[in-house]
């Protein structure tokens, strides 16, 4: 975890800069920025996170020891700042094992060079194993947000 909260603490200010730069066709494909408002405190945050896109819709897994998603129960307005563009969006939290199962599926089918960063296994064909999908949906959460 004290490595996570280096990268985050160092990294994530210089992505949300790169992403809002214009040099951030290096990252595009990868990696958008969520603009929320905090449900306390009313502050907006944001957090660059890894993504799926899937036509106006964008596929997101969190790991559930993060606190950012907690804002997003029961589901919230945000902003998103994807392929060097501001869109509004719809968050949805998915907090369920199976839909976070069926989440992971999708991003790392599509994407399998992701699928090892959290160490999920590759079976001869690509395709991520079952067994891992259930292991990291464990303490995983997944959010799908619609742009609009």
């Amino acid at each position: 975890m004290a490595k996570f909260n280096f990268l985050n603490s160092f990294g994530n200010p210089f992505v949300r800069l790169l992403i809002r730069s214009p040099f951030h066709s290096m990252i595009d494909h990868s990696v958008a920025l969520i603009i929320y408002t905090g449900r306390k405190t009313g502050v907006t945050r944001s957090v660059p996170v890894n993504y799926l896109k899937e036509g106006n819709t964008l596929h997101i897994i969190s790991l559930s020891s993060r606190s950012w998603w907690r804002n997003l129960h029961g589901g919230a307005a945000v902003k998103v700042v994807v392929e060097g563009k501001e869109h509004n969006g719809w968050a949805e939290l998915i907090e369920n094992g199976e839909q976070v199962i069926g989440e992971l599926r999708k991003i790392y089918s599509t994407n399998p060079q992701l699928a090892r960063y959290i160490q999920i296994g590759l079976d001869e064909n690509g395709v991520p194993l079952e067994k891992d999908l259930k292991a990291a949906a464990k303490n995983r959460v997944a959010i799908r947000i619609q742009l609009t």
